[in-house]
């Protein structure tokens, strides 16, 4: 009895002792403003973990993560943030993505298909 009752007490010791020597987790809540002028802001727009619209519900809430500042929407997202936050990361970098994809600068066609030979269009180098 003496040896199932240490042994118990010993998986249970391992249990522990694993538990508390997981890595601390790399987000960062409430940082201070020193954390903040270390990290570089991704500036999303969006709040990852409730697709709120950063502003929509009052002034963002910024956590770090990867030396990254994330915008969340209000106090209740950290928290969940901080439980997944390789998952919340992929969708700010869609976001981020579109945004940029949306925002990028077009370039006119030097010759425009069909618009060649109209009259009053001189599409020769000058």
């Amino acid at each position: 009895m003496k040896k199932i009752l240490s042994l118990i007490l010993l998986v249970v010791a391992l249990g522990f002792a694993a538990e508390t020597a997981k890595a601390p987790s790399a987000v960062t809540i409430n940082p201070s403003k020193e954390q903040l002028a270390k990290a570089k802001p991704l500036n999303n727009t969006i709040c990852p973990v409730s697709k709120e619209k950063i502003g929509d519900m009052g002034k963002a809430v910024p956590v770090i993560y990867k030396g990254q500042i994330i915008n969340l929407c209000c106090n209740g997202c950290p928290a969940d943030f901080a439980k997944d936050p390789e998952k919340y990361m992929k969708l700010v970098q869609e976001e981020l993505a579109k945004s940029k994809a949306a925002t990028a600068p077009t370039t006119m066609p030097e010759k425009m298909s069909g618009m060649d030979n109209m009259p009053g269009m001189d599409h020769s180098k000058k």
